[in-house]
């Protein structure tokens, strides 16, 4: 559980940015293939503010995808209501772009084309400043020199990274990353946790993360969303009061520990009868 001085610091934060998703009272129903209603969120509640990054976690099935699939517009609640800045709509790829877990880069086009496929995908004649904007990134996550190399040239971690820059070529305010780390190694992992952690300061973009891994989830937000089993609800949702910036010498804080066991609880606490 919460030590006190955890609460406190929680609720003691001077200052809030403003909230960009609302996410109020949201329910998904769907048919299985049986003719079986299932429900993969029931009156879900959730703000999440610009510029922060947020971790979703829970048991698998608990509709953490589901969530992102909301937010990026491509399923509908079938109750309540979801918006960004305070509209319903919210369409293009300007304003959501989703990292999943295999980067799915095009194997005909070389790094750099990739990169810039969200433009073309637009019908938009790429330019100078798209070119720019696009060795920027590459820069931005250490691939300056494989801007000419093919996908099958790279390691998974480097395909990784050129998935995220191609997810940031056209600027969106919003980044759903949906475990786009869990198909690395874990030296390779860590490394891309502080990529994105070094992308985040760069870019102050509003960051939504699904992950398993409770320790990944402490050491890159600014809080964490704990949902329940299915059907899929708010658990807990706590800050993250550590000090940034973060490193992987981090984990070895007491305030991190009591984090990660907090989380532990909420989501095993309950099977603990079964």
């Amino acid at each position: 559980m919460a030590t006190a001085e955890m609460m406190l610091a929680s609720a003691s934060k001077a200052t809030e940015a403003p909230v960009l998703i609302d996410i109020d009272g949201v329910s998904v129903h769907f048919e299985s293939q049986d003719g079986t209603r299932v429900t993969a969120l029931s009156r879900l509640d959730l703000q999440i503010r610009a510029g922060e990054i947020l971790s979703l976690v829970g048991p698998s099935g608990c509709g953490k995808s589901t969530t992102l699939r909301l937010i990026a517009g491509l399923q509908a609640p079938s109750e309540g209501v979801l918006s960004i800045h305070g509209g319903a709509k919210r369409r293009g790829f300007s304003e959501v772009a989703i990292v999943f877990q295999k980067p799915t880069l095009l194997p005909w086009l070389n790094v750099l084309k990739n990169v810039l496929y969200p433009v073309r995908v637009l019908n938009r004649r790429i330019t100078a400043a798209d070119k720019a904007r696009a060795i920027e990134l590459l820069a931005l996550v250490g691939l300056s020199e494989a801007a000419t190399k093919m996908p099958k040239e790279l390691s998974g971690g480097m395909q990784q990274r050129v998935a995220i820059c191609r997810s940031l070529i056209l600027d969106p305010k919003i980044l759903l990353m949906d475990e786009p780390f869990g198909a690395l190694d874990a030296l390779t992992r860590e490394d891309l946790q502080l990529d994105l952690l070094r992308i985040h300061a760069e870019t102050k973009k509003t960051i939504l993360l699904v992950t398993h891994s409770i320790s990944e989830a402490v050491l890159l937000s600014d809080r964490v969303a704990v949902m329940s089993a299915r059907p899929g609800r708010m658990r807990d949702l706590m800050e993250i009061d550590i000090d940034t910036p973060r490193t992987h010498q981090t984990a070895s804080e007491p305030k991190f520990s009591a984090y990660a066991q907090r989380i532990r609880d909420q989501i095993f606490e309950p099977r603990a009868g079964r």
